[in-house]
């Protein structure tokens, strides 16, 4: 496993913190433009990444981190998988119809499958154990409860592993970074089925004392403002930057 960047958009605190959540676990899908817009800004800024990959003949994997089952029941929805569809059309230059995979019928979809291109996959489930929410956990205790937590879909295990054909990289996508935990456990899954992840995204990244990060459209705030996404890196459960 190697270093890799993580964008993130927005600094995850006040009214940002607020929205974020009540559109996360309270139903506030009535935001998800305002949101998905400036997710969009943070995917255009990786996507020389992306696009140097593409050159190299690899096939790139937009995968979501995944929700704990219970979250999905509760929440009737996947958040990051609404974001990764958005990561998709910005990295591709498609639209929402030719990044769902089902324009043009099977046979285009069958051709679209051979050639090297941007994909959403959802490669990545927890195991049968019980893991908790992220959330209100310290970074010792949120590294603990994701550790092994994580694996490969079935059905993605074959295609990915070396040998099966062209090399696969792999863009993560998440809603908030903490601690990096939930992306290094990402990391390894995919890493066990000999996939390589080049790029992280996420929507908002929870602030180091005296961090600074771009506003949403229309915010107001006291707190200067940067002209780009904030950098990080992210390695083994571990951030910097």
């Amino acid at each position: 496993m190697s270093l890799w960047p993580v964008l993130a958009g927005v600094p995850y605190a006040g009214s940002v913190k607020t929205l974020v959540g009540a559109w996360k676990d309270r139903g506030r899908t009535d935001v998800t433009p305002v949101l998905v817009s400036r997710f969009r800004e943070v995917v255009a800024e990786g996507r020389a990444v992306v696009d140097e990959h593409l050159r190299l003949g690899c096939e790139v994997w937009v995968v979501p981190a995944p929700s704990t089952p219970s979250a999905v029941r509760r929440r009737g929805r996947q958040p990051t998988t609404e974001l990764a569809r958005a990561a998709v059309e910005v990295l591709s230059g498609a639209g929402p119809a030719a990044s769902s995979g089902r324009a043009g019928g099977r046979g285009a979809a069958a051709r679209r499958a051979q050639e090297p291109g941007v994909r959403l996959v959802r490669a990545l489930g927890h195991r049968k154990r019980r893991t908790l929410d992220q959330a209100g956990l310290g970074a010792r205790e949120r590294a603990s409860n994701l550790s092994g937590a994580l694996r490969a879909r079935r059905r993605h295990r074959r295609r990915a592993r070396p040998g099966t054909g062209r090399e696969i990289v792999c863009v993560l996508v998440d809603d908030v970074l903490t601690t990096g935990a939930t992306l290094a456990e990402c990391e390894r899954a995919l890493h066990e089925v000999g996939c390589s992840v080049v790029l992280g995204l996420v929507l908002a990244v929870a602030p180091r004392p005296g961090a600074i990060g771009r506003q949403l459209p229309g915010e107001s705030s006291d707190e200067g403002v940067t002209d780009s996404s904030q950098s990080l890196v992210v390695h083994s459960g571990r951030r910097t930057g």
